[in-house]
């Protein structure tokens, strides 16, 4: 044990020695952030057609909230009006709110919507995003609602049901000042009224995105090893390699934690994400996707031969995987296709567990899912790497 931590500090200190590399990949996503946080301000606003063939009042709640989406532009219009700008080939967006939509509220068999596309654009798969988010928003008041009315009628005070029911929708609707709890429409940043959305989630996807430089960082001293020789010259001492493996992994699991630690802080006093509200949560899925990201960063060991090598694979690795896992923009905007491959990669399942949690209050429980396939996926990698090491001494030793 004493040899194992004398191991870990010796690479930590090797891996703190680079002051450069450390400044580099806290400081560029903190810039990043920043950067992109103040492009977000002049985001171009989501325009929306809106067909209301119900003209009840629950048709005009789901408009309220719509309304209330600042980054969206809300054009009511008619059928004709939409069919005409589809025939000058307009790249439009259109939700229809069907005849019976007030019946089938009251009814509670789901809400009578329709979209309507001339075809498919970056726009439009924004809009849509948009729409479902505004849309589950209205779902949860009305749930809320059900519940009010269950509850008054158990205990024999409702009278006229349908006035009473959206009565407590509305008295719902009001408590809910800014109505969306979601990422992507979420509270405003301090008293400039700033939408946070956009920064928590490049805040959240550069954090995903860098983190994979820190531990290839710590991967980059294997590689040296095997360059100056040293790595045979450890073959022949009486240390177990093994241990020694072990040793600098656990190294550069504290290295990315501290990472993770520094830009979270920045995230929670310089962007005023919200952290720290389910703090067990975030720290358990990044602590689950550092242990995934250092395991797969072991796979090059055994098949990267020198540092160009290591450097030219793993960049082109990284940001394909980050851009694929949604780090760099929501996978819901991106089509179907890339929606699956994104299962594969550890950016997808990590980015899915601290948007749901910062922005829906997710809980660990919701998350376990996620956090199995991230197991999963390091310990397989860390087999895979183990596998190949073991043989790669073998064969130096002549075994």
């Amino acid at each position: 044990m004493a040899q194992l931590l004398k191991i870990i500090t010796y690479q930590i200190k090797q891996l703190l020695k680079n002051k450069k590399t450390i400044i580099s990949t806290v400081a560029v996503p903190i810039i990043l952030t920043m950067l992109f946080s103040g492009a977000a301000k002049g985001e171009q606003i989501t325009t929306l057609y809106v067909i209301d063939d119900a003209h009840s009042r629950y048709s005009k709640d789901l408009l309220r909230i719509f309304h209330s989406d600042e980054s969206m532009e809300i054009i009511e219009s008619t059928r004709d009006q939409v069919n005409g700008m589809m025939k000058k080939q307009k790249s439009i967006m259109a939700l229809v709110i069907l005849k019976d939509f007030g019946k089938r509220v009251m009814a509670n068999k789901g809400l009578a919507l329709e979209l309507i596309r001339n075809y498919d654009s970056a726009e439009n798969m924004l809009a849509k995003h948009k729409i479902t988010n505004k849309v589950s928003i209205y779902q949860d008041m009305l749930s809320d609602s059900q519940y009010a009315m269950t509850t008054l009628k158990k205990y024999k005070v409702v009278d006229r049901k349908d006035k009473l029911f959206h009565s407590t929708l509305n008295e719902i609707m009001n408590i809910w000042d800014e109505p969306s709890k979601h990422l992507y429409d979420s509270k405003p940043v301090a008293e400039e009224g700033e939408k946070m959305h956009w920064t928590t989630y490049t805040s959240i996807g550069f954090l995903v995105f860098f983190l994979w430089f820190a531990v290839i960082q710590g991967i980059r001293t294997f590689i040296e090893e095997k360059e100056n020789k040293i790595y045979k010259r450890l073959l022949s001492t009486p240390v177990s390699y093994s241990k020694f493996i072990i040793g600098k992994l656990i190294a550069i699991f504290i290295y990315g934690g501290i990472q993770i630690l520094v830009l979270v802080l920045a995230g929670k006093f310089i962007f005023h994400i919200s952290w720290f509200e389910n703090i067990i949560s975030l720290s358990i899925v990044m602590t689950t996707y550092l242990f995934t990201v250092t395991c797969m960063g072991t796979l090059f060991v055994p098949f990267v031969k020198n540092q160009r090598q290591l450097n030219t694979i793993t960049s082109l690795i990284i940001v394909i995987s980050s851009m694929i896992g949604g780090a760099f923009f929501p996978l819901e905007i991106g089509p179907k296709v890339i929606q699956n491959i994104a299962k594969i990669t550890p950016q997808r399942w990590t980015m899915m567990s601290i948007i749901d949690v910062i922005s829906n209050n997710g809980t660990l429980t919701s998350q376990l899912k996620n956090i199995y396939v991230l197991v999963a996926m390091g310990f397989v990698a860390l087999c895979i790497a183990l596998i190949f090491i073991n043989k790669q001494i073998r064969a130096e030793r002549g075994v």
